[in-house]
């Protein structure tokens, strides 16, 4: 006879059950006459289109969109709950609720606002979750239920007056920001210094940027020490390997290769061709020929040289006139026999003068 099945572990009880096959010769076969399956109703499933997107902080708006699987005669309702991120990003936000109206598959959309303040801040990722489902066929959120909407930054980083001087000591306030311009690496920062090394990739191109902005005509004679040591490669400098540079039409912010950037005339100390850092070695750069406002960077291209070569930046001192002179002895301690006859206390100097 008939058989009912309401769900799928009685649908497969039916199809496990002999009753329900019918014999030919050694053969069985399915006696597709005798019985039929009524399920329930499916499940009402919503949930966003994607999963996340990005966004300029002057876009304007933003549009969050949602999808409905087996609408049902009875409306579909939840609720669009930001749970991370800071709502003042968006106008003041506050949970909004989406309702598909009966029978509808026609997508729900939320408005966003993007607030454009005129603040000088990282890009900023805020999360959306769907919650508190109702209605449908017992309807759940589905697979897709968070959104991600990242805010880039459109203001302009800040003009700095010198002197300025930055050791990567703390990697949280350096004004300095990494670009990747081709393969997988990028410049680092630990404590004590930003590193980029392409190994083993030959291909790396990679920025460090500098977050502001300095105005060169307002000082004279300006000079940049750049305090750097590196390992493997060979001991040449080749062009366009590891280059200091400038640009008075970068904006600010995002993809430098959409600039114009101008090489200083930068030859750090390259020494170390194998395992083992070098030494700390300064670097004056003259920058008395950049006129306007400007921004720095450091560009590295591992396909420039002989292979991929380290660099550490460990401190970068920009001023107007000639940096301070300094001694200091050559090392910290000695240990020397008793009858030694005499021992030599080492000094080293740097930014020599005339004086």
């Amino acid at each position: 006879g008939t058989r009912i099945g309401q769900d799928k572990a009685t649908y497969l009880s039916l199809i496990y059950d002999s009753g329900n096959w019918a014999t030919s010769g050694t053969s069985q076969t399915f006696d597709l006459t005798d019985f039929t399956f009524s399920g329930g109703s499916p499940i009402t499933q919503v949930e966003f289109i994607g999963s996340s997107a990005t966004v300029s902080e002057g876009v304007g708006t933003f549009e969050l969109e949602f999808t409905i699987v087996n609408e049902d005669a009875a409306a579909t309702s939840f609720d669009v709950v930001l749970t991370v991120g800071d709502n003042a990003d968006i106008d003041g936000y506050i949970t909004e609720t989406v309702t598909f109206p009966g029978g509808s598959t026609a997508d729900q959309v939320v408005e966003l606002t993007i607030t454009d303040d005129a603040l000088f801040e990282s890009d900023e990722t805020l999360t959306f979750e769907i919650q508190n489902v109702t209605g449908g066929s017992s309807a759940v959120a589905g697979s897709n239920n968070s959104f991600d909407l990242t805010i880039t930054n459109n203001d302009v980083p800040p003009t700095i007056a010198l002197p300025y001087s930055e050791d990567f000591s703390n990697c949280g306030t350096a004004q300095w920001v990494p670009f990747d311009e081709n393969a997988s690496n990028s410049w680092t920062c630990a404590s004590g210094a930003y590193t980029m090394n392409g190994f083993p990739n030959t291909d790396d191109i990679d920025w460090l940027i500098s977050n502001f902005s300095i105005d060169f005509d307002l000082t004279s004679n300006e000079n940049i020490a750049v305090t750097t040591s590196e390992q493997f490669g060979d001991d040449i400098n080749d062009v366009g390997e590891f280059e200091l540079r400038y640009s008075t039409d970068y904006a600010g912010f995002g993809d430098p290769t959409t600039a114009t950037w101008t090489a200083l005339a930068f030859d750090p100390n390259n020494t170390s061709t194998g395992f083992g850092t070098s030494a700390d070695s300064v670097t004056i750069v003259d920058a008395s020929g950049i006129t306007g406002t400007a921004y720095l960077a450091f560009f590295y291209d591992a396909a420039a040289g002989s292979g991929p070569e380290e660099w550490n930046i460990t401190e970068i001192i920009i001023q107007e006139g000639a940096l301070p002179t300094s001694v200091e002895f050559v090392a910290t301690s000695a240990t020397v026999a008793e009858d030694s006859v005499s021992y030599d206390l080492e000094f080293s100097i740097t930014n020599e003068d005339a004086t």
